[in-house]
């Protein structure tokens, strides 16, 4: 089970939540999201790969106020429609008949420093252009390149 990052973030393909000031990103568009969506959400990546059942969402999500099974499934349904497809085409919640939901894509979070945190969105900015063409990769990799010079940021392989 992820823990949630104290200060950091959750990071997955173009995407960034924000726990702390409650903000999804796209790239570098904000997804607006409900508090119960985004609430939803932050269980599901608390809890990347693993199959949560409906009740522990529904518990987690409305610890002291009694809903249906419905409520949770407009929330699932808001944030499939939120989040799009993959690159591979599949969507990021994944669902377990009769047993539950499981967010599927791969999930890492930065530990709060300013630094890591502008280096792995960068990575996976620069990461999610390589299919773009040679001179959008160039164009990032350089970009890359001063941003890591500028914050002292480990080399990555490209």
């Amino acid at each position: 089970m992820m823990s949630r990052p104290a200060k950091g973030l959750y990071l997955f393909d173009t995407f960034r939540v924000d726990p702390a000031e409650r903000i999804l990103f796209k790239g570098n568009r904000e997804v607006p999201l409900t508090p119960k969506v985004f609430d939803t959400l932050l269980v599901l990546l608390e809890n990347s790969n693993h199959v949560l059942t409906k009740k522990e969402l529904m518990r987690q999500v409305w610890p002291d106020s009694f809903v249906e099974e419905n409520n949770l499934a407009q929330n699932i349904s808001i944030l499939r429609k939120a989040l799009g497809q993959s690159e591979r085409g599949e969507h990021y919640i994944q669902t377990v008949p009769k047993r539950g939901y499981r967010f599927v894509a791969d999930v890492s979070t930065t530990g709060g420093d300013e630094e890591a945190m502008v280096g792995d969105w960068l990575i996976a900015h620069v990461a999610s252009l390589q299919g773009l063409g040679e001179v959008a990769h160039r164009y990032a990799s350089s970009a890359l390149d001063i941003c890591r010079d500028a914050l002292w940021l480990p080399s990555v392989a490209q």
